[in-house]
């Protein structure tokens, strides 16, 4: 395979989703200013970055996107968007695998029909259940009915699901990931128009019980009341399109969830919750700022500060040992350019963005959905694994990217515990 060359590019707007690492225990919980200071003297940068085979896929998937993942007791546990089948054809909007093949040098074996399994020889099922209430749904405004658009507006509505980032949660035996719900398929114009992908309705988050390997969708406490959706009132709505806190990235540190969201074009907020209290919204804090250099949260989000790029349909996060910071890695929009950026906090403050590769030349569109993989990483985190979205064969690539030096936060600390 070719080696890529690293090139620059532009940011535009989309969803970021990120992978998970928690940071280490509470003594490597801050650097010396001296030694953010020694760091600083030999500059972070990419030494070299060099395409590898695209993942190796289940025989029953002719593609998939997006493509993040999250190490889990020795394995890789991958959740995928829009899937298209053959053999026989097919398409769902959502997959899973799961791997013990951690070593990314040599290619990634990702065959797995579901995210628990590793060698089932089936075919890949969505993954996202659908409510009685969206099933009921469904069937009332199927075409098969033989509605139209004047009799019913909604005639074709199908729902979709989409994952966006994914974390462990060890200490309740799950992986978690953030997913959009949407709508899609009615006729222009009306309320679940297809347009370019459907109609967003919020975010919620599936919880994969890695013992019983049940799907299952987190739903809001009784007390709260429920987001409205197409079908009616759905408690597995955690934010609307435009908050998504966790639909814009997540990780998890030191038992807090962090979600990136309420993004105005290219920049978003952050919000943090404990995560055993994910889908209380009554716990939810968001950044808004600092006073007298300590990070300020608030109970109200539309108080939240903006604090991070975007990349072309999503971005990952993790802690990165060898650089002592939080490297942040996304595609940027409409270039098929990847890059990265620092940052000694999950808040900030971001470096500049630097670039990394560009990936295979545009057909019809643009490379995509660019995602570090940090179960994969060597030599501490100098040394990446990266996947993206290739539109023109719908294949995702990996990329290997050998990072050097690190980033100079001189004066700073860095509290790995979040602050």
């Amino acid at each position: 395979m070719k080696r890529r060359a690293v090139a620059a590019g532009l940011c535009t707007t989309a969803v970021i989703a990120m992978s998970a690492v928690a940071p280490g225990s509470a003594s490597a919980g801050s650097v010396s200013a001296a030694g953010a200071s020694a760091r600083g003297a030999d500059a972070l940068k990419v030494v070299s970055a060099t395409e590898l085979a695209p993942l190796v896929q289940n025989s029953h998937v002719a593609g998939r996107d997006n493509g993040q993942s999250v190490g889990y007791q020795g394995r890789s546990v991958w959740i995928f968007d829009d899937t298209t089948m053959q053999n026989p054809d097919g398409f769902i909007s959502n997959s899973g695998a799961v791997t013990n093949d951690l070593n990314g040098s040599d290619g990634i074996d990702v065959t797995s029909d579901n995210p628990f399994t590793i060698h089932p020889g089936g075919t890949p099922q969505e993954i996202i259940p659908r409510t009685a209430a969206e099933t009921a749904f469904e069937a009332t405004h199927a075409r098969s009915t033989g509605c139209t658009a004047q009799t019913d507006p909604l005639c074709g509505s199908q729902f979709a699901a989409w994952p966006g980032p994914v974390v462990a949660d060890p200490a309740r035996h799950r992986i978690l990931f953030t997913y959009g719900k949407l709508c899609r398929g009615s006729d222009p114009g009306t309320p679940c128009a297809s347009d370019f992908v459907g109609q967003p309705l919020g975010m919620g988050v599936l919880a994969l019980d890695m013992r019983t390997h049940a799907e299952t969708r987190l739903t809001v406490p009784a007390s709260q009341k429920p987001l409205d959706s197409v079908e009616g009132p759905d408690p597995t709505l955690l934010f609307t399109p435009a908050q998504a806190f966790g639909g814009g990235g997540a990780m998890v540190i030191n038992g807090m969830f962090y979600g990136y969201g309420n993004c105005v074009n290219i920049r978003c907020a952050v919000g943090r919750v404990p995560v055993a209290h994910l889908m209380d919204r009554s716990q939810w804090r968001y950044y808004t700022g600092e006073a007298n250099g300590a990070p300020q949260w608030s109970a109200d989000d539309t108080k939240a500060t903006l604090v991070m790029d975007g990349g072309a349909a999503g971005e990952s996060v993790a802690w990165n040992p060898a650089m002592h910071a939080y490297l942040d890695i996304f595609m940027d929009g409409i270039t098929s350019n990847a890059v990265y950026e620092t940052a000694p906090t999950p808040w900030g403050p971001w470096t500049a963005k630097q670039p990394m590769f560009t990936g295979a030349p545009p057909a019809s569109l643009w490379d995509y959905a660019c995602f570090a993989h940090p179960e994969y990483q060597q030599k501490g985190g100098l040394v990446q694994y990266l996947t993206y979205f290739h539109p023109g064969d719908s294949q995702l690539y990996l990329e290997k990217v050998t990072f050097s030096g690190g980033p100079a936060y001189r004066n700073a600390l860095v509290p790995r515990s979040g602050g």
